[in-house]
């Protein structure tokens, strides 16, 4: 077993993604077989920083096991040295996962319902809604640009450096690298370059709690049929992980992704970078799925919106929609987020607009 890798921080500490993901698969090879559960809710506290240089251990316990409920609770560890040098293992994550058995997502009933013009998600539930993105978003193919056509004209235009696009790539590179992505423009944190890019942007009017960033994603190695029955190995050439089901590959993928840059979206949204924070990192998250069938292989569409900030910590949330506009999965977080100068002074948002109460 490999270690984690590095990425969204500027010090040499465990991309938190990989933690959790790491947990989900270890809970996964526990579920049983005999129903189909999809998971709804995963609820975490990062307890430590995650070392590069020494694999996760996982321990799981089952908490709840009916016909309907799965819960398992799942404690990721790392080995460490001790003051004399005795083996420890340090503790790096909690989890709590929640999972549903799901019979109308099984390959058959969902192949029978297609044919018939059904909406799995309509039946037996007694209301169906769902949220729209907060700004109307071109979808993946009506993008002209990749991410490098994207980049290698800013550079051209001169609205961006070299120096700052090497440390973007340290920071994020490997995201694109798992991904593939599609640039949207209208992005505050692609404008400004994760704020390390002190330019004006199309955003820069509105108050720090309508800012948003946006991107279109998707798995670059593709995993198996999110509702087939063919186990994932891994996505690497090897393909040398343990087989898991589908279910549990597309959401240990899924809440990977969206861990990702909730922690420092405040600061590029702020109009600052990670450079200016001497800690910005995840201290505890709340992931919840929407659909009972999540699908890592197509473009989903991730919006960041900042919530709250203040008492050296921010609470964000990351949503992901599918192409048809239905909400898949949110992911809230509550980051530490502290001041590079000792003693810095935030200075105070303009407070925000009231919309009129609706009267009868």
């Amino acid at each position: 077993m490999l270690p984690p890798l590095s990425m969204g921080n500027v010090r040499p500490i465990a991309y938190g993604g990989f933690a959790i993901a790491t947990a989900i698969v270890a809970a996964g090879h526990t579920i049983p077989t005999h129903t189909r559960f999809v998971p709804y809710s995963i609820l975490g506290h990062f307890l430590g920083p995650g070392s590069i240089d020494v694999p996760f251990v996982c321990q799981v316990s089952s908490i709840r096991d009916t016909r309907t409920f799965v819960t398992r609770s799942v404690i990721v560890k790392q080995r460490v040295r001790g003051k004399h040098g005795e083996a420890q293992l340090r503790n790096v994550l909690s989890i709590t996962l929640d999972m549903i058995a799901s019979p109308r997502s099984e390959p058959a009933y969902m192949e029978e319902a297609k044919k018939h013009h059904v909406d799995v998600s309509c039946v037996g539930s007694l209301l169906r809604y769902d949220p729209a993105p907060s700004w109307k978003i071109d979808e993946p193919n009506e993008h002209s640009e990749t991410p490098d056509t994207y980049f290698s004209r800013r550079l051209q235009e001169g609205t961006l450096e070299k120096q700052s696009m090497a440390i973007y790539n340290k920071i994020i590179g490997l995201w694109h690298q798992i991904f593939d992505t599609v640039p949207v423009p209208s992005s505050m944190m692609l404008q400004n370059l994760l704020g390390m890019v002190k330019i004006p942007t199309s955003q820069d009017h509105l108050t720090i709690t309508d800012r948003r960033s946006f991107d279109w994603m998707r798995i670059h190695d593709a995993l198996p049929c999110a509702t087939g029955t063919e186990p994932a190995h891994g996505t690497s050439e090897t393909k040398d992980m343990l087989p898991i089901s589908p279910v549990m590959a597309h959401a240990a993928t899924m809440a990977f992704a969206l861990d990702g840059a909730l922690a420092f979206a405040p600061l590029s949204l702020g109009k600052k970078s990670m450079l200016d924070a001497s800690a910005a990192s995840t201290l505890d998250f709340a992931t919840r799925f929407h659909s009972d069938v999540l699908d890592m292989n197509q473009y989903l569409l991730r919006e960041i919106r900042p919530i709250q900030a203040g008492w050296q910590r921010t609470y964000s949330e990351a949503r992901l929609f599918d192409t048809n506009g239905h909400l898949v999965a949110t992911c809230t977080q509550q980051g530490v987020l502290r001041p590079v100068q000792e003693g810095a002074m935030a200075t105070p948002a303009d407070p925000p607009h009231y919309a009129p109460t609706p009267k009868l």
